[in-house]
């Protein structure tokens, strides 16, 4: 059996659900960061700090590079990617 990821629209694209739940500590996540030059995302590992659960509430937490990525250029609206 294999789920379909839910999306949300954001500015006229479907994408990613970002991470909702808290994850388990030591697990790798991706941060959506559009303000970082050539690179479009960054991964942490998660230790659950306070400045990682803001990042979690706002939506920019995700489970995949990929998913980050496509949330980043989304945010930018004249990005050429």
């Amino acid at each position: 059996v294999r789920l379909i990821p839910k999306t949300m629209l954001f500015n006229r694209q479907q994408l990613p659900m970002p991470m909702e739940a808290t994850p388990e500590e030591g697990t790798m996540v991706y941060v959506t960061d559009p303000a970082s030059g050539d690179k479009d995302a960054c991964w942490m590992v998660w230790s659950n700090t306070s400045y990682q659960v803001i990042l979690l509430d706002k939506g920019l937490i995700h489970s995949t590079k990929e998913a980050a990525i496509k949330w980043a250029n989304a945010m930018i609206p004249f990005n050429n990617k």
